[in-house]
């Protein structure tokens, strides 16, 4: 019997985006008996957010939270292989995951950022985009989820991937698979969906959680995702 596989798909507020690449995941889904989907709406003004495996929230938590939920509900369900994706994102080919599963590493990030370098079919990267994030259950066995310390958001998917590097779980923070973008389609990435957070809320999430973030990157404690 193949190991479990968790898809879990985060989304505020992005009607039109969450609904295609919900359409995407749910076609990948047809293809593997072993997959099972969850989607986590972090309390979108209007509901569009509805069927097996939904879990919504009454007022707004912020992205810490729900992708702290997505784990629980991976980790309940029984999952080995955890993909945490963002409502922006979503599968280009059938064998989307097959790579990140297959990796000797227990955790990567699809990054479409440059690489520094590549190593036995991996990319290295300064910075990792956290718009869809490969989490192994042992990792999450290890150092837990992201820290609710940030807020609504800005640097907790940085913070858990330095945390994962810290506690010798990958030898370095940001990996991905050679060939990803071959794999996934981030709308992100061509400016084809508002994103979550204005510019002005951007900046001032970014200069309120810099510190802690710089502070907290070399943590090894497990941060509790319940």
């Amino acid at each position: 019997m193949r190991d479990k596989i968790a898809i879990c798909v985060s989304t505020r507020d992005r009607k039109e985006a969450f609904h295609k690449c919900w359409h995407e995941w749910e076609c990948l889904v047809l293809e593997h008996q072993n997959v099972e989907t969850f989607y986590v709406d972090d309390a979108s003004d209007t509901i569009y957010v509805e069927g097996k495996n939904v879990y919504c929230f009454s007022e707004r938590v912020g992205i810490p939270r729900a992708k702290n939920k997505s784990l629980e509900l991976a980790m309940d369900c029984g999952a080995e292989h955890i993909f945490l994706c963002d409502d922006d994102v979503y599968p280009i080919s059938p064998h989307a995951l097959d790579p990140y599963i297959n990796s000797p590493f227990k955790h990567l990030c699809y990054t479409f950022l440059p690489h520094q370098r590549i190593v036995d079919g991996h990319k290295y990267h300064a910075l990792g985009n956290g718009c869809i994030m490969y989490i192994h259950r042992s990792v999450v066995e290890k150092i837990g989820g992201f820290d609710t310390r940030f807020g609504i958001g800005k640097f907790e998917h940085v913070q858990f991937s330095h945390r994962a590097h810290a506690a010798g779980l990958i030898p370095h923070p940001f990996i991905d698979v050679l060939g990803s973008d071959k794999l996934f389609h981030s709308m992100d990435e061509r400016n084809e969906v508002i994103r979550t957070f204005t510019d002005e809320e951007r900046d001032k999430l970014m200069a309120e959680n810099r510190a802690h973030y710089y502070n907290t990157r070399n943590l090894t404690e497990f941060i509790s995702y319940r």
